[in-house]
């Protein structure tokens, strides 16, 4: 039942795609507001789910990533991890690579290649990038921008108490 919902969501966003590359092909310049689309906890959704059920989900996936952009539909992607070994998938290779801004936060000291492998393919030494830690233990971390095509260090406050 979870599932046939969150398919029909993903539906309704290819739907507004749809929609909106039609008005695009009469107004080129036409600009539109973000309309974004948040798969939380993905990895979640494809374990236990059998081949047929998994591959039309990312199917969809695929086609809100490759497509979304262009027309100002946003999908945005959350889990503790994103690649596991066996059926689970969070998301395809092809939706990972159209990723404008891809984040990895670890919740220890250290990124590790392993930490890596997935979400960011060409990076091959994560010590490759600098982390000056400047006291921080947690939200650390790594970021990648497609406006420049570099994986930057990632500081990221993190805040215990909100009253005091």
């Amino acid at each position: 039942f979870f599932l046939s919902q969150v398919k029909a969501e993903l539906s309704k966003a290819l739907d507004v795609i749809h929609q909106r590359q039609q008005q695009l092909l009469k107004e080129p310049n036409k600009e539109f507001g973000f309309y974004c689309v948040v798969i939380d906890e993905a990895l979640a959704i494809t374990a236990g789910l059998p081949k047929r059920d998994r591959d039309d989900y990312l199917s969809q996936l695929d086609s809100l990533a490759l497509l979304g952009r262009s027309c100002g539909v946003v999908l945005a992607v959350t889990g503790q991890a994103l690649s596991a070994s066996g059926n689970a998938v969070a998301i395809s290779t092809q939706a990972r690579d159209q990723l404008g801004l891809k984040i990895l936060l670890v919740g220890n000291a250290n990124v590790t290649a392993q930490d890596c492998r997935f979400l960011f393919a060409n990076l091959v030494d994560p010590n490759s990038v600098v982390i000056t830690r400047d006291n921080f233990s947690k939200g650390l971390g790594l970021v990648y921008r497609e406006a420049d095509g570099r994986v930057m260090p990632l500081l990221a406050p993190y805040i215990e108490n909100l009253e005091g």
